[in-house]
């Protein structure tokens, strides 16, 4: 059917092995179930819209409750609705396909716009050797770090990568006080 549900128009872009996707949707397989727009999360009004995180500010000036971009999209990539328990199983049987195939360790880009429970929730159900939280500055709470991963702050790898390709390494001391520890290192 031209146009339908499972269609190019509605669904048009392919993974590297093939696989469908795009307008916030992944048609169902043998294995799984789909995946609509209602498993994002998206504006009241419309599923196909949702609040954006500022690209220059990361904050989310539009979002409810105000500032809280956990339900925004970063970069204009959908957000999932992770409290929904079929979002967490799909994201869960995708965890552990990977870790069946020999995937021991995995890094969570942009953790700190994801809520902790339903992280962990996911995670835990497979017995990783080692998960990495990129965080976007400040410090996670304990609990956080104890129940999803560790972390590193961005902007310290940032400041890092400036200082090895256009600085001396002796300058390294300058940016790795010991002293007064830095904030992002766990």
């Amino acid at each position: 059917e031209v146009g339908g549900p499972g269609s190019d128009a509605v669904i048009p872009c392919r993974g590297w092995a093939g696989s469908k996707y795009g307008n916030r949707r992944i048609p169902s397989t043998k294995d799984r179930s789909g995946v609509d727009p209602g498993h994002f999360h998206h504006l009241p009004a419309d599923k196909m819209r949702n609040c954006p995180v500022d690209t220059k500010t990361f904050t989310c000036l539009n979002s409810t409750p105000p500032g809280d971009c956990s339900q925004c999209d970063l970069f204009g990539l959908p957000d999932w609705n992770s409290e929904l328990p079929e979002v967490q199983d799909f994201l869960s049987l995708h965890l552990k396909e990977l870790h069946s195939i020999g995937v021991t360790m995995l890094r969570i880009d942009a953790a700190s716009y994801m809520k902790p429970t339903e992280l962990s929730k996911m995670l835990n159900q497979v017995p990783w050797d080692y998960v990495f939280q990129e965080w976007w500055a400040g410090i996670p709470s304990p609990s956080r770090t104890r129940y999803v991963g560790a972390y590193r702050d961005i902007f310290f790898g940032r400041q890092l990568n400036t200082l090895l390709v256009l600085e001396e390494a002796s300058s390294l001391p300058r940016l790795l006080n010991i002293t007064y520890g830095l904030e992002g290192l766990d």
